[in-house]
C-alpha cells in the first residue's frame, strides 16, 4: 500500500514541476529578441534591394536623357 501512495505523490510532484517550469518553457523575452533581429534583417535587404532599384531606375532615366540629346 506504500508503494501505491509513492507513486501517486510522486506523479503529482512530477505534474505539479511540469506545471511549474511550462512558462519558463519558451519565454517571451526570448521569442521577442530573435523576432525582432529576423525582421531588422528583412528590413534592411529590403531596404537595400528597393535603393538598388531606385539606382537603376535613375541610370537608365539618365542614359534615356544624353541619348535624346545626342540625337
Amino acid at each position: 500500500m506504500s508503494i501505491k501512495q509513492q507513486t501517486k505523490m510522486m506523479k503529482m510532484v512530477c505534474r505539479q514541476a511540469a506545471l511549474m517550469r511550462a512558462p519558463y518553457h519558451s519565454p517571451p523575452w526570448l521569442r521577442h529578441a530573435a523576432n525582432n533581429v529576423e525582421k531588422k534583417e528583412k528590413i534592411s535587404s529590403q531596404t537595400s534591394k528597393s535603393m538598388n532599384k531606385k539606382k537603376k531606375l535613375k541610370q537608365h532615366h539618365q542614359l534615356k536623357k544624353i541619348q535624346q540629346t545626342t540625337k
